[in-house]
């Protein structure tokens, strides 16, 4: 009996953990013109409060480079990139 108790309580964590504790991740997408002089961890580091505060700035500086394709650390005044915002909402 203890045993069965014991996999029904497992099932149901399980369950929970499976479903996100109703809530689900949603990206936004804004578009950033790159001024004179700025790194991409400057970009993110300005932008980390518009974002999930579970997120480290790390995370953010390898989305925006991965989604824009940048390799290194050159970015160009004028140039356009996308900054892919992750943030929870409640289901």
């Amino acid at each position: 009996m203890k045993k069965l108790a014991f996999i029904a309580v497992l099932l149901v964590t399980a369950a929970v953990f499976v479903s996100g504790y109703g809530v689900t991740r949603v990206v936004t997408y804004k578009t950033y013109y790159v001024s004179e002089g700025e790194t991409v961890w400057d970009i993110a580091a300005e932008h980390m409060a518009e974002q999930d505060k579970t997120r480290d700035v790390r995370e953010l500086i390898f989305d925006i480079r991965k989604y824009n394709g940048l390799h290194g650390k050159t970015l160009q005044a004028g140039q356009t990139i996308i900054i892919p915002l992750e943030k929870e909402v409640k289901k």
